[in-house]
């Protein structure tokens, strides 16, 4: 064996253990995005305050992450597209919450009315229908009407080709998630999770439509 190695088992153990080092700080990175969340919504009470912390966090991190990261994995998500808002999808309660307030104070007594209509068929439908149904929130334009207060579900999903959410519209097939995003999104459900546990509240995740409709009742 040659006295001057530029190749060795012990670069190779090394490098080894710095990768098992690296990922484990990776791994924590998100568990600590979901304790710093969680420590800074434990004192609030208002769903509002509650959800704007958690954006808040969320955007920064998506920001961070896109800054320091290589980023692989090809989105194809724009604006106008729509298929994922045939998903069904669930929330924390104080994502319910936050947007009936928003709701509220800003339709008139009219819209709201015709809102809580509209969104009663579709849980009727729903519960007789066997296919997915569009986003009731989704307007002629095929744009979300309540984008800026959209559930963390909804902001949490990417999907790498438009083709395959269609077939998973028409077929029930799921599309592979961007793991770094889901990830984050997933650290704010569980703060959110977490805190009504702690305060001893309902914690389950519930349908966001079915849901929606019971509060605005």
């Amino acid at each position: 064996m040659s006295s001057s190695e530029v190749f060795s088992e012990q670069a190779v153990i090394e490098t080894a253990e710095q990768i098992r080092n690296a990922t484990k700080r990776y791994e924590q990175l998100f568990v600590d995005l979901q304790s710093q969340i969680s420590l800074d919504i434990k004192d609030l009470d208002s769903p509002v305050q509650i959800m704007s912390v958690c954006r808040k966090w969320t955007d920064d991190a998506l920001i961070f992450f896109s800054n320091n990261f290589p980023l692989h994995r090809k989105t194809d998500c724009e604006k106008g597209c729509s298929h994922c808002c045939f998903l069904p999808v669930t929330c924390p309660p104080q994502v319910i919450a936050d947007i009936a307030i928003y709701l509220k104070n800003t339709l008139s007594h009219q819209e709201l009315t015709q809102l809580q209509q509209l969104l009663q068929k579709y849980v009727l439908k729903q519960e007789s229908s066997q296919h997915r149904l569009k986003c009731p929130f989704l307007n002629q334009h095929d744009l979300c009407s309540i984008y800026e207060y959209r559930p963390l579900a909804c902001r949490s999903f990417t999907s790498p080709d438009q083709q395959l959410c269609l077939a998973s519209v028409r077929d029930g097939n799921t599309v592979t998630q961007d793991p770094v995003q889901h990830r984050i999104f997933m650290a704010a459900t569980s703060a959110l999770v977490n805190l009504c546990k702690q305060n001893g509240l309902p914690y389950q995740q519930v349908k966001f439509i079915p849901s929606l409709a019971n509060v605005l009742e």
